[in-house]
């Protein structure tokens, strides 16, 4: 069947009709859709011991992920900086599902979590991220994109949508190749409210890409009310050694401490939905980036610890902080294949395989050729807005063929560290702000 920019979606359970359309007018069709929880689960959940180790599988793999992703992409390049660790995780966590042996366990290494674990707990993850007001927007997608031309097994399917929240989609790579990426690139847009529009390029060798979008925003203030501005302008030093007079914002005076680390200064401020912006400020004549590390990161966001707990009880003194910060945005769009190879260990994935595949029939060879990550993080008077996705791409055929492969990374980098959670200390974004 030839696709012009439409796609077939092959998503288990509910079944019904569903037309989505490009701007070239192209239709899809809805066939079964992966079931949905629309409750926000933190509200009711009761996190026992199952619950609480995915939170810090999160928690460990955030915390590596963004210092590594900076590390690799960002540290030699004058640009504010900022990454998805939640996106990066779920992606993985259904390319593992999709994978065995070797795989597999190299990618729940990494996650820092076990096969049965993730599994029966990864929809709780899942609806307690989800999230929606009038005012306020956690939307969160898993999806796979089946190539039409090959054989694929059923139960793989069912179990990525069962058990990952994962609509199955398919589209013509090797005939239509441009309009299989376009309606991947539309579906993206749409999902992410027109923040990140990015064409895959997937080649016409693909097999099928596993992705994940995220799309956050809330305002500051109950009624989307603007903070106001602090009365004088303030130099900021950016991190190239230049200093800027900018205009701050103030959040006004809220419960809670500054969290002296040592060599670094932190505060929190939240949204309206109790979304947490963290600032990590170097103290003077430390680099961002040394501070901007694993084992800070880890403790920040650990839900058991409280490091901005404004009530010293030995002294019976309460305190309240008015964080006076500036206005930013952040992006980041790269290939993390090297640093998944590299510094995860998930090689594996990467190497071409038959047989060892839950999604494709064993006669087919499969390998991962990229996986983008592009994030976006904006923060102003008003609020929050930010969109992330993660691409796992991979490609075969029915035949091994010798390829001729050249890894090659790219960089971007400075002046405050910054992570965002959520209620439940999930890392959204992190980053690094360098220019304002």
């Amino acid at each position: 069947m030839l696709f012009k920019r439409s796609f077939k979606v092959l998503t288990i359970f509910s079944t019904f009709l569903l037309t989505l359309s490009s701007c070239s007018g192209g239709n899809a069709k809805l066939l079964f859709e992966a079931k949905k929880e629309n409750e926000h689960l933190s509200t009711n959940l009761d996190f026992d011991k199952g619950y609480l180790k995915i939170l810090e599988s999160v928690n460990s793999f955030s915390s590596k992920v963004s210092p590594l992703t900076y590390d690799n992409y960002a540290r030699d390049k004058n640009e504010n900086f900022v990454c998805s660790p939640i996106s990066i995780y779920m992606a993985l966590s259904m390319a593992q599902e999709a994978g065995l042996n070797e795989t597999r366990e190299e990618i729940l290494d990494s996650l820092e979590i076990d096969h049965e674990t993730l599994k029966s707990r990864f929809n709780d993850l899942y609806s307690d991220l989800i999230y929606e007001t009038e005012t306020a927007k956690l939307n969160l997608t898993n999806s796979i994109w089946l190539t039409s031309n090959l054989e694929y097994k059923d139960e793989g399917l069912k179990n990525l949508a069962s058990f990952y929240n994962t609509d199955s989609y398919q589209a013509d790579f090797l005939n239509d190749n441009k309009g299989a990426n376009e309606a991947i690139r539309y579906y993206i847009k749409e999902k992410t409210n027109d923040l990140i529009d990015i064409n895959l390029n997937a080649p016409d060798v693909t097999t099928y890409i596993l992705l994940n979008t995220l799309y956050l925003k809330d305002n500051w203030l109950e009624f989307g009310e603007e903070l106001d501005y602090y009365p004088n302008k303030v130099a900021f030093k950016n991190y190239d050694g230049t200093t800027s007079n900018v205009q701050l914002l103030e959040h006004g005076y809220q419960f809670g401490a500054i969290y002296d680390g040592g060599d670094f200064k932190a505060v929190r401020i939240t949204t309206d939905a109790n979304y947490t912006l963290k600032f990590i400020v170097p103290d003077k004549g430390v680099d961002v980036k040394d501070v901007f590390n694993e084992a800070n990161l880890k403790y920040l966001n650990n839900v058991s610890n409280e490091p901005f707990d404004g009530y010293d009880k030995k002294t019976n003194t309460y305190y309240y902080t008015n964080v006076i910060f500036p206005e930013f945005e952040a992006s980041f769009n790269d290939n993390i294949k090297g640093m998944l190879i590299n510094d995860l260990n998930i090689k594996s994935l990467f190497e071409q395989k038959v047989g060892e595949s839950t999604i494709l029939a064993d006669n087919i060879v499969n390998y991962c050729s990229e996986v983008r990550h592009v994030s976006k993080l904006k923060v102003d008077k008003k609020g929050i807005e930010g969109a992330a996705i993660t691409a796992i791409i991979m490609a075969g055929s029915a035949e091994l063929e010798p390829k001729n492969e050249v890894f090659q990374d790219f960089i971007v980098d400075r002046a405050f560290g910054f992570t965002l959670t959520d209620s439940s200390g999930i890392n959204l974004f992190s980053g690094i702000v360098k220019n304002v």
